[in-house]
């Protein structure tokens, strides 16, 4: 499976199969194993690369983090979009394939915070998934600090001592820089801290990341792998507590062209896990008011794999759900509201 040429997406179906072996205990992570390790290399004949922090769960090797020096510029270029070139390059290798198809995330920090406006994406903390070429940075931004307070302590001597040695590195230790960098509110360490919690990655690796088949100009289908935003992220935790709390109703804000159709992508399949511990069966209907709009929710459902029906009449709304994972409701033609309310 890591052979072929897909992205991954064969490989990663097995990882998140509820049949067959388990790869991983999505639901009780202190079952699994998390180690880390530098400069794992990664070698095809002549052609090899070394990423800086390798992450295993269970021992597969399913993210990695590159650190750069701060302010390096080389060639006009800062160490994050130099990383972004060679990440490209690194993705259009074929000998590197089946290491591409088993990482699902990649890191990448210059422990320098975020800027705005033009160039925004030169410097920083992003993440993206694999891609058959350039793939899209995205940045994480904490919303929900109070989930992490308890999760993040300083470390005593003999621990710091124990982690240099295993690592071969205990010469950082001298250097002015090492004190300064353990601070916990430093740009790389926040990011890192965020992301890489261990419930946070293990849903993000769970429901976070969709293969999509785009079509090309010639017709031909070209397969995209994307990963949740960290405002789709927390949308979805925010969704997720209201139901909690028996929450009938709310509102997720979006402006145009920020995901609303991937972040409804991202809760059916979370919400249907949810629910399914309940053993309740849920329906999704994604309601729009414009031809257009229903055209558009059906494509972008159905090139992420869902089984999408189209309903433009409210007798529909009563027929038989189990060929579709999503309904496609374009209320245009209804009479009024009432249909769909009662229903």
């Amino acid at each position: 499976e890591l052979d072929q040429n897909d992205l991954g997406r064969a490989f990663y179906n097995r990882i998140v199969s509820e049949s067959g072996s388990t790869y991983i205990d999505w639901e009780n992570p202190e079952n699994n194993t998390f180690h880390l390790a530098l400069e794992v290399t990664c070698q095809n004949g002549g052609d090899e690369f070394r990423p800086d922090i390798v992450i295993f769960i269970n021992g597969l090797p399913l993210s990695y983090i590159e650190v750069k020096q701060p302010n390096a510029i080389r060639d006009g270029k800062t160490a994050i979009q130099s990383e972004q070139s060679r990440t490209a390059v690194r993705f259009e290798n074929r000998r590197f394939r089946r290491f591409n198809n088993i990482t699902q995330l990649i890191s990448f920090s210059d422990n320098l915070p975020y800027i705005s406006g033009q160039g925004q994406q030169k410097q920083g903390s992003f993440y993206c998934s694999n891609a058959f070429s350039k793939t899209k940075f995205n940045a994480f931004k904490e919303e929900r600090e109070e989930e992490l307070i308890y999760s993040i302590r300083s470390l005593g001597e003999e621990e710091i001592d124990a982690v240099l040695k295993d690592v071969n590195r205990f010469a950082l230790k001298s250097q002015p820089e090492f004190k300064t960098n353990q601070d916990p509110s430093t740009p790389c360490n926040t990011f890192i801290s965020s992301l890489y919690q261990k419930e946070r990655l293990l849903f993000l690796l769970r429901y976070g990341l969709a293969y999509v088949e785009e079509h090309s100009k010639d017709g031909t289908i070209q397969l995209q792998k994307h990963v949740m935003r960290y405002p789709q992220f927390f949308a979805t935790k925010a969704i997720e507590d209201a139901i909690e709390k028996g929450v009938k109703k709310g509102v997720i804000w979006h402006t145009q062209g920020s995901g609303k159709t991937a972040l409804s992508y991202f809760n059916i399949r979370y919400l249907t896990n949810y629910f399914s511990k309940q053993e309740i069966v849920p329906q999704f209907y994604f309601v729009v008011d414009r031809l257009d709009l229903a055209d558009q929710a059906t494509r972008e459902f159905t090139k992420r794999g869902l089984k999408v029906k189209r309903i433009n009449r409210p007798q529909e709304l009563n027929e038989k759900h189990d060929a579709y994972q999503v309904a496609v409701v374009n209320i245009q033609k209804f009479k009024d509201n009432s249909d769909l309310t009662d229903h």
